[in-house]
């Protein structure tokens, strides 16, 4: 009757006794089994860091190889982009010199084209992106053909030229030889 009495209010058996270092196993397998999955993913994590970072030491080492190559290439790029300055915008050393410089470029041109000159004008300086623009007005009189020898001029000068605007109109009905030339020209100086 006690043995009753004994499993009735918790006692132990041999189930129980078994069943408690059971749990005690499972529990520690559990906590082990997280412990070393935390471990492995803090391992993962520094081996992708190592990864990264040869993949980085790899990329400077080339750079460095390379490094004389790339100097060189930088030279060749300056010296292209000193060579396009001085041949493609306008050098005067002041905005007034270069604008003389300019007004100069275009009368000449107009000259070598017959290009009658009536009146030139030159135009507030405009700035953009970095770049200084001169403007010129010239109005002028001319035979159609050697005014469209004097635009093709203007667009394949060495120089870089624009013409922003242009207008070209018929002096009278009876006078179709020559024609009026209103054509505003702009330049890049160099900064």
């Amino acid at each position: 009757m006690v043995d009753k009495t004994t499993r009735q209010l918790g006692g132990s058996t041999g189930l129980n006794r078994y069943l408690i270092p059971v749990a005690i196993v499972l529990a520690l397998l559990v906590g082990v089994r997280s412990g070393y999955n935390y471990w492995h993913q803090q391992l993962d994590d520094i081996n992708q860091s190592i990864a990264v970072h040869q993949m980085q030491l790899d990329k400077y080492r080339r750079i460095i190889k390379n490094s004389a190559r790339y100097e060189a290439a930088n030279r060749a790029l300056k010296t292209l982009q000193i060579k396009t300055r001085t041949q493609r915008f306008i050098d005067g050393g002041t905005t007034t010199l270069a604008q003389a410089k300019f007004q100069n470029l275009v009368k000449q041109l107009a000259l070598q084209h017959k290009i009658d000159i009536r009146s030139t004008k030159v135009l507030p300086v405009q700035k953009k992106d970095g770049l200084v623009l001169l403007r010129l007005r010239v109005d002028g009189k001319a035979e159609i053909a050697n005014i469209e020898h004097f635009l093709l001029a203007l667009y394949s000068n060495n120089h870089y030229l624009f013409t922003p605007q242009l207008e070209i109109r018929v002096i009278s009905s009876r006078e179709k030889r020559f024609y009026y030339l209103t054509v505003e020209i702009a330049a890049i100086k160099e900064v």
